[in-house]
């Protein structure tokens, strides 16, 4: 059975011929990617590559923003927030709570491309009306609370303002801005064909971007949807792309396009009974190998569907050694990662640290992580100086621990990485923690775990962020 993106890519090669002045729009680069491999797999001769890009690529493209971070967005939100909000105003620490919300609120209201005036009054209006009262005059809580409200609007406008003139933007922003500039782009592009496959739900600016494009382009668009559920008129998985059909123009003297009709077909399902969740792993991992022995090229159309995000790192492990070339498509939380607990335990020791120094449970705890261990071991693994600096802690009774103590106990270099006697700004200590990462990474390398060095890569890429961010928002 040929998957959605080979048979659409068919329909196209045989209408097009062609490829190069194509322009692919897709849901995801994920999906790029299969797309690149159909179209090798069905080119007989060398071409120019077509143009591939997923929606959120095309739409800053269009743009000419960049995406901003959340953890960007967030300091510029709080540094437009302390110029627009009069009255009192919340720590960088508190306005962090509630400001994540208000982001998803701006971005909504621009993805949308909602008229920001009415809204922000219908707001104003509607609190005036919540806290309406008899009295003459209102309480300080509730005359701060109402200038919040009634800087709203100020506040969107700064933080867009100042993102924009970094050339970056929020999701919603970009999605407003090339809206904006679909005249321009459609200009620049008219000699190339759009073709949007895969798509379903949609939001107000990608409607509106897409149906522009096809009714002022040369451009077409391959729905990802069964006819069984496209015919069914109450059933939800079709029911974006009806009311598309219905309401948008391009469909008046053109025929929707979806695919042929998989979902009846017979299926060949199998479930498998197994306790635990690294059961469940290990057996992924026996499946995986039988299907390596008996038939190999099976394996390029298999994929491994996780319910539990949590069960990757065990999935990874239970894969046999022949099997390479995996393909990994879902995230894993960072802080769900053995290293982060090294970073917990060094922020801990640091919080807790008082004028006696250490107390002396915090600094073996350290000392005793996996990674510590690995990086205080020697060359031949016959000394690790973090167990020595441990049994000495011990054996003399130390209660509080301090640098001039450890230092009198061992002269390992490392130990200046962990602790040391310089005032601790945040500065300092993100230093420190990148150095630290630099120096496990010398002793991972020499082991070629691949998995490890993943890990310490975007740890240091997130202390980097960290660094960049203190020099840039004195908050």
């Amino acid at each position: 059975m040929q998957s959605f993106l080979e048979e659409t890519l068919l329909t196209i090669i045989k209408k097009e011929g062609s490829l190069e002045n194509l322009i692919f729009v897709l849901p995801s680069k994920r999906a790029g990617t299969f797309l690149k491999n159909a179209i090798s797999k069905h080119t007989s001769s060398t071409i120019f590559a077509p143009e591939i890009q997923s929606i959120e690529d095309f739409v800053e493209n269009i743009s000419g923003l960049a995406y901003a971070s959340s953890t960007q967005q967030l300091f510029e939100l709080y540094k437009a927030y302390t110029t627009t909000v009069k009255g009192e105003q919340d720590t960088f620490y508190a306005f962090s709570k509630w400001g994540t919300t208000l982001l998803q609120d701006f971005n909504e209201i621009d993805r949308y491309l909602v008229d920001t005036k009415k809204i922000f009054s219908h707001l104003n209006a509607v609190q005036e009306i919540n806290h309406w009262t008899v009295e003459k005059d209102k309480s300080t809580i509730i005359t701060n609370y109402m200038a919040f409200w009634n800087s709203l609007e100020e506040l969107y406008t700064a933080f867009n303002t100042s993102l924009k003139q970094d050339g970056l933007g929020h999701q919603g922003l970009v999605y407003r801005e090339a809206c904006a500039n679909l005249n321009a782009y459609m200009q620049s592009t008219s000699k190339q064909k759009h073709l949007f496959i895969g798509f379903n739900a949609l939001n107000t600016a990608e409607e509106l971007i897409i149906q522009t494009i096809l009714e002022n382009t040369n451009a077409e668009i391959y729905w990802d949807l069964d006819e069984y559920f496209y015919s069914d008129p109450v059933h939800d998985t079709g029911f974006f792309i009806r009311q598309f059909s219905k309401q948008w123009h391009y469909f008046k003297d053109k025929p929707l396009q979806v695919t042929n009709g998989n979902y009846l077909t017979p299926k060949n399902i199998t479930i498998t009974g197994v306790p635990k969740n690294v059961s469940q792993a290990k057996y992924i991992g026996s499946v995986l190998g039988k299907l390596y022995n008996d038939k190999k090229s099976m394996l390029t159309n298999t994929a491994v569907v996780l319910g539990d995000e949590t069960l990757l790192n065990p999935l990874i492990n239970a894969i046999p050694e022949e099997i390479n070339g995996i393909n990994i498509t879902m995230g894993f939380p960072l802080h769900k990662s053995p290293l982060e607990s090294l970073f917990s335990q060094l922020f801990d020791l640091y919080i807790r640290k008082d004028e006696k120094g250490w107390y002396y449970q915090h600094v073996t705890t350290v000392l005793n992580h996996p990674y510590i261990q690995l990086l205080f071991a020697t060359e031949d693994n016959t000394i690790n100086a973090a167990d020595v600096i441990c049994n000495q802690i011990k054996s003399r009774n130390w209660i509080y621990v301090d640098v001039a103590k450890l230092q009198l106990i061992s002269s390992t270099s490392n130990l200046n990485l962990l602790f040391y006697k310089s005032n601790l700004t945040v500065p300092v200590f993100i230093k420190k923690c990148l150095a630290l990462i630099l120096a496990v990474k010398e002793k991972i390398n020499a082991e070629g775990n691949g998995l490890e060095l993943e890990y310490l890569y975007r740890f240091h890429q997130l202390f980097n962020q960290l660094n960049n961010l203190v020099v840039k928002y004195p908050f």
